[in-house]
């Protein structure tokens, strides 16, 4: 899912549809959020796309992925405590 996510950005889909995309596709997948695969890629261009909606914290450039519910440095200590390479996922969320 986060592959499709990634390519519905990369090709054009709206912003809102893709936000929408994430919100609703993995809910047969309990504890999406806290998988350092498939998740890492849902929620960085569910970030990205609420980024570019205006729609998260965009006084500095740390925070700009960073809303109400999403904290980066707190995801950014989850994943270093959960990967046995976290410089992967990093990776991937943009970091």
């Amino acid at each position: 899912m986060g592959a499709v996510a990634v390519t519905r950005l990369w090709s054009g889909d709206d912003l809102a549809d893709v936000e929408s995309f994430i919100t609703d596709a993995p809910d047969d997948f309990p504890a999406w959020q806290h998988d350092i695969r498939g998740g890492v890629f849902l929620i960085s261009v569910g970030q990205y796309a609420r980024a570019l909606q205006g729609k998260t914290y965009s006084e500095s450039a740390e925070t700009v992925f960073c809303d109400s519910v999403h904290n980066t440095a707190d995801y950014m200590n989850f994943l270093g405590g959960k990967a046995t390479n976290p410089e992967r996922p990093r990776s991937v969320y943009g970091r």
